[in-house]
């Protein structure tokens, strides 16, 4: 089945993602440089459990983001080439879009997962002999 949209829409969403991840590295990096700044001017003891947990925030939301891309373009690849768990799929990005719905990849993703699901397979029409034989069993 050509599932053409889908897979533009999960690919720009992976993009987007991978992207989202690099600014928010840059955000961090520059937002620690002003915590470590701001905690060298203070001499404050407490400053250290501070700027390891906001380290500790960034890199786990850094990770999510990059796994979420990862998933995003496996995802992809298997709608590309129709596999069978294609519903399976489309559950998990109508997962992912939601919990990051306010984000365009989010956005995306939320927006695949539900064209995926909606969209019917296309019956394949009986043949003759397949209806005949359908005809006497019931």
């Amino acid at each position: 089945m050509n599932r053409q949209a889908e897979y533009i829409l999960i690919i720009i969403g992976a993009v987007f993602s991978i992207l989202s991840a690099i600014f928010y590295t840059i955000y961090a990096i520059f937002l620690g440089s002003g915590i470590e700044i701001i905690i060298s001017a203070s001499q404050n003891s407490d400053g250290f459990l501070f700027k390891s947990s906001i380290i500790i925030i960034f890199s786990v939301i850094f990770l999510i983001l990059v796994a979420i891309a990862v998933f995003g373009f496996i995802a992809a690849s298997k709608i590309k080439k129709d596999a069978s768990n294609v519903n399976t799929y489309a559950v998990i990005l109508i997962v992912m879009g939601g919990l990051q719905i306010v984000s365009i990849q989010g956005i995306l993703f939320l927006t695949a997962g539900i064209l995926l699901v909606t969209k019917k397979t296309p019956q394949v029409p009986l043949t003759k002999n397949e209806s005949e034989d359908k005809t006497k069993w019931e």
